[in-house]
């Protein structure tokens, strides 16, 4: 009997759908996925801030990683908060779509971004890696320049 073997590349995505593709987060770059909760919406917030939440006695701000992308508003049955891993920040990405996991080789390909003007207050970056799944294409969040980015609001 023959056993797979482990690729040392192999990456563990969280996947879900956005724009239209098949995304994902590393779980590597996840501290929890949280069920819908209450978000209270906070005055004078940029747009793209949903309000915040708590888990446990932390305060949590929510971010529509929809809006972010240039997403139009869309209702979905399953929405989750995906609560990052961030040493300063207590961020977690709001997101409208069924998610599931998957193990899969980690062959980056490609890098791109998609940027969101926000205002006058400046711009939002969100870098991805893309990945081939068969005929497939998986864009791969890079959580750490999103955070970077999202830095500059004082979240």
């Amino acid at each position: 009997m023959k056993t797979a073997r482990f690729q040392e590349k192999t990456l563990w995505l969280l996947l879900f759908e956005l724009l239209g593709e098949t995304w994902g987060i590393r779980f590597s770059d996840i501290q929890e996925i949280l069920e819908t909760k209450e978000i209270t919406p906070v005055p004078k917030t940029p747009p793209f801030i949903t309000g915040i939440t708590h888990k446990r006695g932390k305060i949590i701000t929510v971010i529509d990683l929809g809006f972010l992308a240039g997403e139009t508003q869309r209702e979905s049955g399953e929405i989750r908060i995906i609560h990052l891993k961030s040493p300063g920040l207590d961020i977690g990405l709001l997101i409208k779509s069924k998610v599931s996991s998957e193990l899969l080789p980690g062959a980056i390909e490609t890098k791109g971004s998609v940027v969101k003007e926000v205002g006058q207050q400046g711009k939002v970056s969100i870098e991805k890696s893309i990945i081939r799944n068969g005929p497939d294409n998986i864009n791969v969040l890079e959580v750490d320049q999103l955070i970077k980015s999202l830095e500059k609001y004082y979240l």
